[in-house]
């Protein structure tokens, strides 16, 4: 299944994807800004397979 998935990936839509992202996210989102940014590749926190979830700090209210 692992070289199905790998040989049928298309880099195009990948980009696509990340572009998209940061289009609504990024630091001039047009959805919600600075929600996400471009980092180093690296996490910067550990990976947990029975916890999967990333925590993100919360969202301001407007007008504070």
């Amino acid at each position: 299944m692992a070289q199905t998935e790998f040989t049928q990936f298309d880099d195009r839509e990948l980009a696509h994807l990340c572009a998209a992202i940061d289009y609504l996210f990024g630091k001039g989102g047009v959805l919600a800004r600075n929600v996400v940014s471009k980092g180093l590749g690296e996490p910067s926190f550990p990976y947990d397979a029975n916890n999967p979830y990333i925590r993100v700090s919360g969202v301001r209210k407007p007008g504070k």
